[in-house]
């Protein structure tokens, strides 16, 4: 253990809710929400999924356009953890397979756009006083309007770089072998919301995105267009390319895992439904 000894407690609690509304139509509703410590409301988790199915009755069809989409909290956070943040491991990035690799201080996205990861963050899903590997948690920027200054590191792949350890060594359990892993990655931006265009509060197959390219189909759950409901429409793409389109940034922040976020706007977006 090289000496190393520390202890940390911790709470977490979550709840998730499927709905169904019948009327001349069938749809559904879904929502969750997630807390470090014992405030979940249950009954308000319950009445979003259930407003979210009622106002998805009688949706139509979305055809193929180009639109301006907004993607909720729980989108956004779903889309980046499976096509994003492998991409800020030095692991990946040691072994080429990462984007980004060869891309420290250039402009990677739009320069509206900063990610740090922080393991100190208050009431984050993630805070710990230290990683799997007993470093200290701290803050680390990724990328600050839109350039890309820092990469996330364990001791092994520090040590390959003749670096210090960011602390961000993970493992599932006692009997794994640590790995590098993002704590609480923080999006923040600059510029409003529009409200116009497509609403987009959950994704499904986000998990089933390329790491490595960044390359995304994924199948929109509980949308509107400019308000009206829409049956399930496609969009895919790239992450990289797609955070180049971002121009606008809600106040709504919320973390449902990893990723904590507001709801993001990008522009000339390909739908299909």
């Amino acid at each position: 253990s090289n000496g190393v000894e520390g202890s940390d407690r911790g709470t977490s609690i979550s709840g998730f809710l499927g709905t169904v509304a019948r009327d001349k139509d069938v749809s559904s509703g879904f929502y969750f929400d997630v807390s470090r410590f014992l405030d979940l409301d249950f009954y308000g988790i319950g009445k979003e999924a259930s407003r979210l199915a009622h106002e998805s009755l009688n949706a139509e069809e979305i055809g193929t356009k180009k639109v301006s989409l907004t993607l909720l909290p729980p989108a956004v956070s779903e889309l980046l953890e499976s096509t994003l943040i492998p991409s800020f491991s030095a692991d990946n990035v040691q072994r080429g397979r990462s984007m980004l690799a060869d891309k420290m201080g250039d402009r990677v996205f739009s320069d509206l756009i900063s990610l740090e990861d922080d393991g100190t963050l208050d009431k984050g899903l993630d805070t710990s006083k230290f990683d799997s590997e007993g470093v200290r948690s701290h803050r680390t920027g990724l990328v600050r309007e839109g350039v890309l200054e820092g990469f996330l590191y364990d001791t092994y792949t520090a040590n390959k770089g003749a670096l210090e350890s960011t602390g961000n060594a993970s493992r599932p359990s006692y009997s794994a072998v640590p790995g590098v892993g993002p704590s609480n990655v923080v999006v923040s931006g600059k510029g409003g919301l529009s409200g116009d265009g497509l609403l987009v509060h959950g994704l499904i197959g986000a998990h089933t995105s390329n790491p490595i390219s960044g390359d995304f189909s994924v199948e929109t759950r509980n949308a509107f267009l400019d308000g009206r409901p829409v049956k399930k429409a496609i969009i895919s793409g790239n992450i990289f390319d797609l955070l180049n389109k971002v121009v606008g940034f809600g106040d709504d922040y919320k973390q449902f895992s990893t990723v904590k976020t507001p709801s993001m706007e990008f522009e000339e977006i390909q739908v299909s439904g």
